[in-house]
């Protein structure tokens, strides 16, 4: 051979391969120009395969493939390196349990995941835990729980993911191994970055910086950068997230890390999008999405979908917005399906089985080394006892011992077989039981899923963020339903009526709570949509009136049969005169002028469906010229137990806290009323549907609020008609 390329100092020519330590030394040498120079790792990978091929030896086959297949996928080539990992894998066959193969295992488990196949990569990492059972190794181990983290952190299972990550990081602080964790912390960060938990993610991504230290750039270094600048971006702190986003860019380049380049570009687009740079994030969105298209990494395509669906939806190009939003769909549908999830859950089942029978078995083998020693000293008893039977002067001594221990023994053999038949119907029972509860479970995840999707319906009836703020300057909704679904609910509609501009906002608590709420806030729906859109009512006493009377004829109430009800408060917003009118059967509204502030309580009482004589509720009017904090909620909030004494929060502990915070930005106080409740209730359960609301308004902001409300339904039209 002439002219061999050289690497890491070391000229290739000077690795020749004689024997299969000559192998080991080429494989442990060239592994790092994986990542330098792919190429001659592929060289080198080829020649370890033709040796190994000559002398038959199938473990440097194995050796060979991983080397050519990993120097592949960091060319981008993954389904080529999957095909090599497969094939190596193949030809070693069924030989003994070796560390190079659960290695090839878990690695071929990590392209599967990159690649979006989890129910493959989920058994490959199966696989390389069953074979380190037989041949312990700790950073396969380690390698094994960080990809099943990952396969179910994909599919959102977080109590998974962080039980696989833990064990990964209790292996890596036994071994001390810095960059193992290193590697768990940026797992950890990531998984407290999909739960929206974006302090304790950014803590995790600069524990694993400062584990890998300042030196040079490594594949999990820049991705540490890239996440701890996402972390930063979702936080809307865009000067730390640009600054750590581009170090991130800057090594992905150095060390051609395609996979970083892609995830970076596509950060970083989404980043200049957000600061409301079109052009520029444009052309880093594509930029990473070619990338990730070219090299197959399915992982980082929803992402940019996603966010160009987003900047052409922004910038008023329909066509592209939908062309990408499309395409999204498409690939959410190929990668997340039922039958997907059930096979992910069906697998890891069936590890969870198999690691119960490998237990029981090592209990078997306990069980008959300690029936083994049992034997033997029993023989040695009855030895040491004959000994001093031989010794006994005695024969009717030597006698009656005899005879006392047959009729112990037989004693024994009586109550022996009664603990076996009781232990065979304890067993038969406990098998009984077993069958019982998993009957029970299948019904309970029956059930969760159908008020899950209950839960998604009734959410579909509300109003749409943007629709509220079209109408108000600001504010804030608190809706905690305190099972699936709720019967408190909102309602909010803008109307022309008599030539009037009216905006109407409704809060509703319905009696009951979870499925029977939701039903009766599903009609009170209906019947204000009848009564606004279609009767065109528009003073809140008359809306009220009919929803007293549809109530009535629909549910029928007689004087012996208990009936649903609710209690409701209607605000009209007339924009022209400046005036709010207010009336309500049940629902308070707390409004502010100033530091003032004043309840108006409506009628406190639900409607009242077998009271003969009903008249109307009363209007109250609040003048808008000035600037008005109003707030409207149900009795969820203040019907609480909780506190130090497991007592009711009441309203006048509500409204002091509603005079403490009404100054604040409405968000803000958003964020001191669910504090409040979750420290009030403490580990008590919640007692009732919350639902708080609260808004800033007058005419002035209502005018300019009206104009960008026509500008929402025009773009909601547009798109129909492209």
């Amino acid at each position: 051979m002439k002219n061999f390329p050289s690497f890491g100092g070391v000229k290739a020519d000077s690795l020749a391969i004689l024997d299969t330590a000559d192998v080991y030394t080429v494989y442990q040498k060239t592994n790092v120009d994986v990542t330098f120079n792919p190429s001659l790792s592929i060289y080198h990978g080829k020649r370890i395969i033709a040796y190994s091929e000559t002398h038959g030896w199938k473990k440097g086959q194995l050796m060979g493939h991983i080397q050519v297949g990993m120097a592949e996928f960091k060319l981008g080539k993954i389904d080529r390196a999957i095909g090599l990992l497969k094939q190596g894998l193949e030809l070693y066959g069924k030989g003994p349990v070796d560390s190079v193969q659960i290695h090839a295992y878990n690695l071929l488990g990590n392209l599967y995941r990159v690649t979006g196949r989890h129910v493959e990569a989920q058994k490959s990492h199966y696989k390389a835990l069953r074979m380190c059972q037989d041949l312990p190794d700790d950073k396969e181990f380690m390698s094994a729980y960080n990809g099943l983290g990952h396969v179910f952190l994909v599919r959102a299972n977080y109590m998974l993911a962080e039980s696989y990550y833990m064990k990964g990081m209790k292996v890596a602080q036994r071994l001390g191994d810095l960059q193992s964790l290193a590697t768990v912390s940026v797992n950890m960060g990531n998984m407290f970055l999909m739960q929206d938990s974006t302090l304790k993610a950014i803590e995790r991504f600069e524990n694993a910086l400062d584990y890998w230290g300042k030196d040079g750039f490594t594949y999990g270094k820049v991705w540490a950068e890239y996440k701890l600048g996402n972390a930063y971006r979702l936080r809307e702190e865009y000067r730390l997230a640009l600054q750590h986003l581009r170090i991130a860019q800057q090594g992905a380049q150095e060390i051609h890390f395609n996979r970083g380049m892609a995830a970076v570009d596509i950060a970083l687009g989404q980043c200049y999008r957000e600061m409301g740079l079109i052009s520029k994030g444009e052309r880093l969105l594509k930029s990473g999405l070619a990338i990730a298209e070219e090299a197959k990494m399915i992982e980082l395509l929803p992402v940019a979908y996603d966010d160009l669906y987003h900047l052409y939806h922004k910038s008023n190009n329909y066509e592209k917005a939908f062309e990408y939003l499309h395409r999204l769909k498409v690939l959410n549908d190929s990668l997340y399906t039922k039958e997907k999830e059930g096979v992910i859950r069906k697998l890891e089942n069936t590890y969870q089985l198999e690691q119960k029978e490998e237990e029981n078995k090592d209990l078997k083998q306990e069980n008959k080394e300690q029936e083994s020693v049992i034997f033997w000293q029993k023989v040695l008893g009855y030895i040491v006892v004959f000994s001093l039977l031989i010794f006994c002067v005695f024969a009717l001594v030597l006698y009656l011992e005899n005879k006392r221990k047959r009729i112990a023994n037989m004693e024994l053999s009586s109550t022996n077989i009664d603990l076996q038949e009781k232990q065979q119907l304890l067993l038969e029972q406990k098998q009984h039981l077993q069958e019982v509860s998993r009957e029970l479970q299948i019904k309970k995840e029956d059930l969760e899923d159908s008020l899950s999707y209950a839960s998604t319906i009734q959410s579909a009836l509300l109003p749409l963020e943007r629709d509220i703020e079209g109408c108000f300057s600001e504010h804030f909704i608190l809706y905690k339903p305190m099972q699936y679904v709720s019967g408190d609910f909102y309602w909010m509609h803008t109307e022309e009526i008599d030539g009037e501009h009216l905006d109407f906002f409704v809060v509703a608590d319905c009696t009951g709570h979870g499925v029977s709420g939701a039903f009766m806030s599903v009609l009170g729906n209906s019947i204000l949509r009848e009564s606004v859109i279609q009767k065109k009512l528009k003073d809140p006493s008359d809306i009220l009136m009919k929803v007293g009377e549809v109530l009535e004829e629909h549910l029928k109430p007689t004087e012996t049969k208990s009936f649903d009800s609710m209690e409701m408060g209607i605000c009209v917003i007339n924009r022209q005169k400046g005036v709010l009118r207010f009336a309500s059967s049940g629902i308070p509204l707390i409004y502010f002028r100033g530091n003032t502030m004043c309840k108006l309580r409506g009628d406190k009482t639900k409607f009242d469906l077998l009271k003969k004589n009903k008249g109307k509720y009363v209007v109250h009017e609040i003048d808008l010229s000035t600037d008005l904090t109003f707030y409207m909620y149900s009795d969820g909030y203040q019907d609480q137990f909780g506190g130090r004494r497991g007592k009711k929060l009441l309203s006048r502990r509500f409204r002091k806290v509603i005079e403490k915070i009404h100054h604040l930005p409405m968000q803000r106080q958003f964020q001191e009323l669910d504090r409040l409740h979750l420290q009030w209730k403490g580990d008590e359960d919640q007692t009732d549907d919350i639902l708080v609301f609260g808004a800033c308004c007058n005419v002035y902001s209502l005018e300019h609020n009206s104009q960008k409300t026509s500008t929402y339904q025009a773009l909601e039209e547009m798109p129909s008609k492209i």
